[in-house]
């Protein structure tokens, strides 16, 4: 068995166990199959990256922002499909799992977006789950500007270039449901992000987390919270790619309860690789507003 440490080396797993003791699991058949901490997602044993993992060797073709904007260049450098406008799927290739019913009662709800990048989901849910407002935050100046561009004429949605642990810290208990899709949870520091989260939310509220579940290169997550540097044109990003246990953990932590946790692996489009996409849920305790 091996202990997962954090900063001041404070176990972070409990053990290599197939459930963490704090946290259900969804159990459903079908490309979802539930998290085992002694290992990760088949079709990626074996494979390592040499020297730093695959993520962080980005291509550096396609369009490329002349605002000096660091995050709209590594958004241009990544070939993510952004999917149908009409669907939200949580996974990487946007295909399979849950869609926005696990984020339960929207209408007349306060959503925030977190890393929003130019506000697909976001606008979805203005649109399809009667959320009466969503917020879409992002650092970078070049998706906010094409958000608005896209999706400025949705009802109930508000483009906001900001960081999101500032934003979110100016805003206490004014949140019922945050999300971060591939966002603002990878690429920021969980100690800072987790209970900026958790202090903006309303009691009741809900935290969506869908992040990478390994490496691209089928390098597994790390078992301890640190990130991997990301080179992109005239900069770098940080990005956090963590064992589901250690972000349960995490949350229970910074005050989450009801944490639940799903792994969705994907084998991949013709010729794409295998990517799995942890799927997390918590909530801030007390009662939801009616």
């Amino acid at each position: 068995m091996h202990a997962v440490p954090s900063r001041g080396g404070r176990s972070l797993s409990g053990g290599c166990v197939a459930r963490h003791g704090r946290a259900r699991f969804w159990g459903e058949p079908g490309p979802w199959r539930a998290w085992h901490s002694c290992g990760w997602i088949a079709g990626s044993k074996g494979r390592r990256a040499r020297g730093m993992s695959r993520m962080g060797r980005v291509s550096q073709t396609g369009a490329r922002p002349s605002d000096g904007d660091v995050w709209a260049r590594y958004a241009a450098s990544r070939r993510k499909d952004e999917g149908p406008r009409g669907r939200v799927y949580w996974d990487w290739y946007q295909r399979y799992g849950p869609g926005a019913e696990v984020l339960g009662e929207l209408d007349g709800r306060s959503v925030v977006d977190l890393g929003a990048g130019t506000g697909r989901v976001a606008a979805h849910l203005a649109e399809g789950w009667g959320a009466e407002r969503v917020w879409a935050v992002d650092s970078s100046e070049e998706s906010v500007r094409l958000g608005r561009q896209r999706f400025g004429e949705v009802p109930g949605v508000t483009f906001v270039r900001a960081e999101a642990t500032g934003w979110l810290t100016a805003r206490p208990g004014s949140v019922d449901v945050a999300y971060s899709a591939f966002g603002a949870a990878d690429f920021t520091d969980p100690y800072a992000l987790l209970p900026a989260v958790a202090e903006a939310l309303r009691p009741g509220g809900k935290l969506l987390i869908a992040t990478l579940g390994h490496f691209h290169s089928g390098e597994p997550p790390h078992d301890d919270v640190r990130p991997v540097t990301i080179p992109v044109a005239e900069g770098a990003v940080q990005r956090w790619v963590l064992a589901m246990p250690v972000w349960e953990r995490l949350l229970t932590d910074h005050g989450f309860t009801d944490v639940t946790g799903r792994l969705i692996n994907d084998s991949g489009p013709a010729g794409r690789p295998p990517v799995a996409t942890v799927l997390l849920l918590a909530e801030r305790p007390g009662n939801p507003r009616r």
